[in-house]
């Protein structure tokens, strides 16, 4: 394995964000490696190359521990271990103060569910179908919601996957406990990907409101 055969624009690219970086920036990369991180937010978000989460949140190094999905499922409790892994780590080990579930616009994965469960075929050994199976519900829900109609269904299925996974999450053991001593709150979100702009679930009216 060589580094000829990567990109060498990044590789370039890497070195320009190295020799540009202010001297504040270079003192909290050596903080952060000798002293660790303490994020206090948890972020469970898509594979989807267009969400840059930092960026989205102007937020520095060290400030959220992220996981990254196709989807950004939240299974329900004791499906996925990795998923229940990271979810112990963040609220136990780092005490993250929030944990949010991020979904986005034209999400390829909820897109690829949608076609799966309408074409109602088996998921053949194919593991992004059945992880993406998990959607079931929020999908059936969606159906209902919108009555099919397909100019808005999309968005409805990629918010109510956001609500699915939050619900899912409030279930899981170590979430269950910190919410209920008062240290951790969960939030929703979906960014349209067009507008740049992010929408936040508001619990009162129980839909996505631009921040």
């Amino acid at each position: 394995m060589q580094n000829a055969d990567f990109p060498q624009n990044y590789l370039e690219g890497h070195r320009n964000w190295l020799e540009g970086l202010s001297e504040t920036e270079s003192s909290l990369y050596q903080k952060l490696g000798r002293e660790g991180q303490t994020p206090s937010v948890m972020a469970v978000t898509c594979c989807d190359s267009r969400i840059m989460l930092p960026d989205i949140f102007n937020a520095g190094p060290g400030e959220f521990f992220v996981l990254r999905n196709i989807a950004n499922l939240v299974p329900p409790q004791g499906q996925d271990n990795g998923m229940a892994a990271a979810v112990e780590f963040g609220v136990n080990a780092f005490k993250v103060q929030h944990i949010i579930v991020m979904g986005h616009a034209s999400c390829g994965g909820v897109a690829a569910s949608a076609a799966h469960f309408e074409a109602g075929n088996p998921s053949d050994g194919s593991l992004t179908l059945s992880w993406l199976s998990t959607l079931k519900p929020a999908y059936e829900a969606s159906k209902a919601k919108t009555g099919g109609d397909d100019k808005d269904f999309s968005t409805t299925f990629e918010k109510q996957a956001v609500k699915m996974s939050l619900d899912n999450l409030s279930a899981y053991a170590p979430v269950e406990a910190a919410v209920k001593e008062g240290r951790l709150s969960l939030h929703g979100f979906w960014f349209d990907i067009e507008a740049a702009r992010l929408n936040y679930l508001d619990a009162a009216s129980d839909s996505f409101i631009p921040v």
